[in-house]
């Protein structure tokens, strides 16, 4: 079964604080009375477009020294965290963005497929920029097998190639392989 890493308690209950400040300023609204909960909290990794092209795509991996935290109101995923360390104690995380967002609910469809499958390893948050991706990567470095759940539609008009990955595990090579069929997104073309 696939594992989530897990923070101490000290360093969850100041994360916790910190979103409590972000939506006490008013940075983002998560709605009237019910709690927010932190549920899970995810390593963030991020692969680049040149990465997905090489022969060895996944050696060059590195995590971003981030972490993505699920908040849920009520029971359902709404929103999110992210958070990031400065330092060697548990005092030195700091969040830097809270999300109202439908990306929660997405990474949260992905925690439930994933609880299904008979896939072992550590939950991390990969993104893929260039090509808009967000994806749950089960990474069992011990078997050298990689599971990943893309989380969100790709951003591309292929409503059919959407509802065939969308939350469907993936191996590595077929992973790639629909990165590298799909052209990257280009944010500087204007209509």
């Amino acid at each position: 079964m696939a594992t989530l890493s897990t923070l101490n308690e000290l360093t969850t209950r100041l994360i916790a604080q910190q979103i409590a400040e972000f939506i006490e300023l008013g940075v983002v609204e998560f709605g009237e009375a019910e709690e927010l909960e932190i549920a899970e909290g995810l390593p963030v990794w991020m692969l680049t477009a040149a990465d997905v092209f090489a022969p060895n795509a996944l050696t060059p991996v590195n995590p971003l020294g981030q972490w993505h935290h699920q908040i849920h109101q009520g029971g359902s995923p709404i929103g999110f965290a992210r958070s990031r360390i400065y330092g060697p104690k548990a005092a030195d995380w700091q969040v830097f963005a809270v999300f109202r967002s439908p990306l929660a609910e997405a990474i949260d469809r992905a925690i439930t497929t994933v609880d299904r499958l008979d896939s072992t390893g550590e939950a991390r948050l990969l993104l893929v920029p260039a090509w808009h991706v967000t994806a749950l990567w089960i990474a069992d470095e011990e078997a050298e097998q990689h599971t990943f759940l893309i989380t969100q539609d790709l951003p591309i008009n292929q409503p059919a190639l959407n509802k065939q990955v969308i939350n469907q595990p993936l191996r590595t090579g077929d992973f790639l392989e629909i990165l590298r069929q799909l052209p990257p997104v280009d944010g500087n073309k204007r209509s």
